[in-house]
């Protein structure tokens, strides 16, 4: 059987060579990660990141929470914003989880996973997704919103499906906290038009307060990275929200903004070892430039 080859960088690699190439990698930052990881002491909390949770993959993830939850200091949304507020953070790290475009998958680990462990979290909703009146249109916002070009999973797309807002009600009677994810988990960076991002930014935490009669506090940008924002987004977010998220990777301590909040994104998929690394900020430091960045837009 021919082995299946693909370009990059200009070359062919052979998907053997390409397995090989990321168990190098991941054996790497593994070591790395470890003495980034030992040689951190500050308090601080690092906020994971989820999304979408594929049946296949629900039995792999309560694995991992569980291995969390004997290990560190879980603590819940408000306890983070209270660190905040009081310019006191807990002296041991701590771990906060995040589901970021309102898949219904979320809804299902936080009724059957977290809530029975005592765990509460943040879900942060792009509005749109939640507003889709059939499949077809919900079909069209994953694969033109929510996933870019290069990254499109190769999942079964039938398991893929947004909550209702019955059940993100359900969430809030749970403990958890909903937050706003932009309506069309727009990259807001790529908005020209200040009224588009004003709109895209403020009403979809106005559409959930319309509709859950719950405050709306907290705001995530679509796709998290430093090129997914811009100084004038996380302005218009600041003066809406009172806490904005991103996906970039850093402990949260006494001298993070609440504006620039960082978060370790996790992909289920990889092994508990490595999801371990990730959750403890073993990869952090390679992601300072990023948060300098980040910093430096709030005060421009």
């Amino acid at each position: 059987m021919q082995r299946s080859t693909y370009k990059t960088g200009g070359t062919v690699q052979t998907t053997g060579a390409v397995v090989m190439k990321n168990v190098l990698k991941k054996h790497l930052l593994l070591m790395l990660g470890l003495v980034n990881r030992l040689s951190s002491t500050k308090a601080s909390t690092h906020i994971l990141i989820f999304h979408d949770i594929p049946p296949i993959q629900i039995n792999r993830l309560e694995k991992l929470i569980r291995h969390l939850n004997d290990r560190y200091d879980i603590i819940d949304p408000v306890t983070f914003t209270q660190q905040f507020q009081n310019k006191c953070f807990s002296k041991k790290k701590s771990l906060l989880f995040s589901f970021d475009d309102g898949f219904y998958s979320n809804y299902i680990v936080a009724k059957e996973i977290l809530f029975p462990l005592g765990i509460r979290s943040i879900f942060f909703i792009p509005t749109g997704f939640i507003d889709c009146s059939n499949r077809e249109d919900e079909i069209n916002y994953i694969n033109n919103n929510i996933y870019e070009e290069e990254s499109k999973p190769d999942l079964e797309i039938d398991d893929m499906k947004p909550m209702r807002w019955e059940h993100l009600s359900e969430l809030l009677d749970m403990g958890n906290i909903i937050g706003a994810h932009t309506i069309n988990h727009t990259q807001l960076s790529s908005i020209k038009t200040n009224s588009l991002m004003i709109d895209e930014i403020t009403s979809s935490g106005d559409r959930i307060e319309y509709m859950l009669g719950s405050r709306v506090d907290h705001f995530a940008f679509p796709f998290g990275d430093i090129n997914s924002i811009n100084a004038n987004a996380l302005r218009i977010a600041s003066k809406r929200y009172s806490y904005v998220y991103s996906g970039i990777r850093g402990p949260n301590m006494l001298d993070t903004n609440n504006f620039t909040i960082r978060r370790e994104p996790v992909n289920v998929s990889d092994d508990l070892r490595y999801n371990s690394l990730v959750a403890s900020g073993g990869l952090s430091s390679y992601y300072w430039r990023d948060r300098i960045r980040l910093d430096e837009m709030i005060r421009q």
